[in-house]
């Protein structure tokens, strides 16, 4: 088909509008929509696509002259960016040819000698020689003591014996079963302080020890047992605590202020397994002034820090402030028993018991005219728990029309006469309200059937060498009375094992 192309040209505008549906102006062959050759001024251009191709290049950025014109310039340039990572190392270059064998060193030093070889045949015994002189000393002495000087030329026995095997001190012959043996018999004139044997510790400055272990701590006198076999130990004192004030072992400050003793015979003829005192006394066991210090026995312990258990009385306890105190809740799975003193005579009060914590008051009043309010002291009230009214009961102590209790608070209660009587007659009143610290939860062990049977267990008498205590130990959770768990059981290696 025939296509026919209307140009209109506007001869003195210079406006060309083609057929192609395109615009020119200042050209007769636009090539856009709207193409003008020259410059082009508007309010506001609104377009999807913007394209200014005069000076256009990769990488340049537009700008404007001081008339407003537009065109493309390079932008400055930016700030050096940071330095990337380095990259991964490449592989190795192949290994370059092997260079001239260098000038041989010095000789090193010789190596060790090599072993002996085997020792030749004995030859033939040579001539005896002649005799020597006569040595200076003149000895004398007994088979295994060893020799000390009498004098600066002749020497005898010395109190020390040595039979190969074990040695003695002190004219005593030595022990197959002590490898060292000290005796000594004090004679009374040398007065007090005399010691069979004695370690004397000083230094040269302050030296601390760093804990109590057997290589931690520094001491004047030491024993160590390399093996906790039954029945053996580090250091033992024995005595036949014959007399009294005596015992196996003591261990005290240097003036005797303060002290213990393990096999303990005391005044009184009372054995004692472990005694100790801190009052600062003199003597007879009395604090000399109204101040006072020290702690008689202090026991620290994981599960348990201790008990007592006798077969009459477990446990005596007395002081002038309390005989106890316990930090903590108190249990117990017998009566708790006060012995009062009225008069000349001791009688028996019991504690009164409950299945929730509680705490009672109680007090006489009067009605006047028939009404009496009763408020109850801050003490009592302080401690009654939020929320819950105390239960209150009263009696009347006299004749009245009968009363009752018109209101309850935790502050008080108001008691009426019945009736709208006007009586002014006494009357009695007990209050009892739950406590605010009252929401407990017993532990479940203590609930246990048999909880008071193992501890009778564990509380065993180790004079008892037929029988065994039962173990006791916390799993973090609750009390165990089955085997403790290996890693509470000490350990040595197997080069300490074969020593």
């Amino acid at each position: 088909m025939k296509r026919t192309f209307f140009i209109f040209t506007l001869l003195f505008s210079g406006l060309y509008l083609m057929a192609q549906n395109k615009v020119g102006i200042n050209t007769v062959s636009p090539t856009e929509a709207l193409d003008v050759n020259g410059n082009a001024k508007a309010d506001t251009v609104k377009a999807t696509y913007l394209k200014v191709s005069v000076g256009a290049g990769a990488g340049k950025v537009m700008t404007s002259d001081a008339n407003g014109n537009a065109l493309w310039s390079i932008g400055p340039v930016g700030p050096v960016g940071p330095m990337g990572p380095m990259g991964p190392m490449g592989p190795a270059g192949p290994t370059g040819a092997t260079g001239a064998t260098g000038p041989a060193g010095a000789t090193g030093p010789a190596g060790p000698t090599g072993p002996a070889g085997p020792t030749g045949a004995t030859g033939a015994t040579g001539a005896t020689g002649p005799a020597g002189p006569a040595g200076s000393a003149n000895m004398s002495g007994t088979t295994n003591y060893l020799v000390k000087f009498t004098a600066a030329t002749t020497g005898g026995n010395s109190t020390i014996q040595d039979n190969g095997t074990s040695i003695s001190m002190g004219l005593t012959t030595p022990s197959i079963i002590y490898q060292e043996y000290v005796y000594r018999q004090q004679l009374t004139a040398n007065g007090d302080g005399q010691s069979t044997s004695y370690g004397y510790r000083t230094r040269d400055s302050q030296n601390d020890g760093t804990g109590y272990s057997q290589i931690a701590c520094n001491r004047a006198a030491s024993g160590y047992n390399f093996w906790g076999d039954v029945y053996t130990f580090g250091v033992a004192g024995h005595c036949y605590n014959d007399y009294t004030r005596t015992g196996g072992v003591l261990g005290a400050e240097v003036s005797g202020t303060y002290w213990g003793s393990l096999g303990y015979r005391s005044s009184g003829a009372l054995n004692y397994g472990v005694y100790g005192s801190a009052g600062y006394a003199s003597g007879g066991g009395y604090s000399l002034s109204n101040e006072s210090v020290g702690i008689g026995s202090g026991f620290y312990g994981g599960v348990m820090g201790g008990w007592t258990r006798g077969e009459v009385l477990g446990h005596i306890a007395s002081g002038q402030m309390a005989a106890s105190y316990n930090l903590g809740d108190e249990y117990t799975s017998g009566r708790q028993v006060e012995i009062v003193k009225v008069g000349n005579q001791r009688k028996a009060a019991f504690a009164t018991t409950s299945t929730d914590m509680q705490i009672n008051k109680s007090g006489v009043a009067q009605l006047v005219n028939g009404q009496a309010t009763v408020v109850f002291e801050e003490n009592f009230a302080s401690m009654l728990a939020e929320g819950v009214l105390p239960v209150v009961t009263v009696s009347p102590l006299g004749e009245s029309k009968g009363v009752y209790i018109a209101q309850i608070t935790k502050n008080g209660f108001t008691v009426k006469e019945n009736a709208a009587g006007t009586s002014n007659v006494q009357f009695t009143w007990i209050a009892m309200g739950k406590r605010l610290d009252s929401d407990v939860s017993v532990p479940s062990a203590l609930l246990d059937a048999n909880f008071d049977t193992h501890l009778d267990e564990v509380m065993f008498n180790e004079n008892n060498k037929e029988q065994s205590g039962k173990p006791m130990w916390w799993d973090g959770s609750t009390i165990r009375f089955d085997a403790t768990p290996e890693k509470f059981n000490p350990k040595k290696t197997e080069a300490e094992r074969t020593k």
